[in-house]
């Protein structure tokens, strides 16, 4: 019983530093979309890919400030028509 355990903990292991390299690799991805999105203009969709990182996230800071940059310029009136 205690060999399968042995046995058993590297792929725990491995899965576990996997989903962990996975969720980085996506909040990467995420803040590049949001930042990409707001300088085409697209202010709405730049704050649903800044909110798809979450509070534990060492990138959450950055999610923060483009969140606030969008919601900004979403709020600003256009007086171009």
């Amino acid at each position: 019983m205690l060999i399968r355990f042995i046995l058993l903990f590297p792929l725990c292991a491995f899965i576990s530093c996997t989903s962990a390299a996975k969720r980085a690799e996506l909040d990467r991805q995420n803040i590049f979309f949001a930042e990409f999105y707001y300088e085409q203009g697209f202010p709405a969709r730049s704050i649903a890919h800044a909110r798809k990182i979450k509070p534990d996230s060492p990138n959450y800071a950055v999610a923060r400030d483009w969140i606030t940059r969008a919601s900004y310029d979403n709020n600003r009136l256009d007086y171009s028509e």
